[in-house]
């Protein structure tokens, strides 16, 4: 499970809306309690796709190797990304499968004429079949909290 504030989940649903009918991208940054994936920010990123960007993102090394330090030195986990498909389903593609990593939470928001729809989150299975598990997302409000123990991902 995923957790998102309402603020978290309607950014996704204004960047996918602002891009479109690119496909935006963006990382999950917070903590895991009780095996939950709690999002504390939602931070856009830039499609960095050569090309096929109404149909494709990429997120570059450095971008990611930035995101890996600053997982050390913040505390905040990469829980995982966001992205948009522009006039097609909240559903894994081909494109998505084969670069997905496990562990890490994809979240996909349809984009249907500039419009944001349906919002799912995936997770690829761990059997490395390349097999997304749909995962719950929770919206709760932003001072809706529990105390819960942290978890590291090791």
């Amino acid at each position: 499970m995923i957790r998102l504030t309402h603020t978290q989940d309607q950014a996704i649903r204004n960047h996918g809306a602002t891009e479109f009918p690119l496909e935006c991208c963006g990382v999950l940054l917070g903590e895991v309690h009780a095996g939950i994936k709690v999002v504390r920010e939602v931070r856009p990123l830039p499609n960095e796709h050569e090309d096929e960007r109404t149909r494709r993102f990429l997120i570059p090394p450095t971008v990611m190797r930035d995101l890996m330090a600053e997982e050390k030195h913040t505390g905040q986990v990469v829980l995982g990304f966001y992205h948009s498909h522009p006039n097609h389903p909240a559903i894994p593609s081909t494109y998505d499968r084969q670069w997905a990593w496990e562990w890490w939470t994809y979240i996909i928001v349809s984009v249907q004429d500039g419009v944001p729809t349906n919002m799912t989150a995936w997770q690829l299975d761990e059997d490395h079949s390349e097999n997304f598990l749909e995962e719950t997302i929770e919206i709760r409000d932003a001072g809706d909290t529990e105390t819960l123990p942290t978890e590291r991902r090791i």
